[in-house]
């Protein structure tokens, strides 16, 4: 975090604070889970879409099988997200 500190502090920042944050989420499965991506809204998933239907399939299930991982008895994905947040004054 030090990095990021001296980051801010170049820019002219005072008094900054960075802390690290963990946050906990449940998706009730991967059809849940891949479901905005399958709508087509953002960069990442009109990038996907503009796949083949082959190429699409074979993203789809290489992501399945990397948050297999996560995935509970019940089919549920419980994934943790890191950020950091940081405060500071001008």
């Amino acid at each position: 975090m030090a990095l990021k500190n001296a980051a801010l502090n170049n820019a002219g920042f005072q008094d900054i604070r960075v802390e690290q944050i963990r946050r906990q989420g449940i998706i009730d499965g991967f059809d849940d889970y891949w479901a905005p991506i399958e709508e087509g809204v953002g960069h990442i998933p009109q990038a996907y879409r503009a796949l083949s239907e082959t190429d699409r399939r074979s993203v789809r299930e290489d992501v399945r099988a990397r948050l297999a991982q996560y995935q509970s008895a019940d089919g549920r994905l419980t994934m943790s997200v890191e950020m950091l947040i940081g405060r500071a004054r001008e």
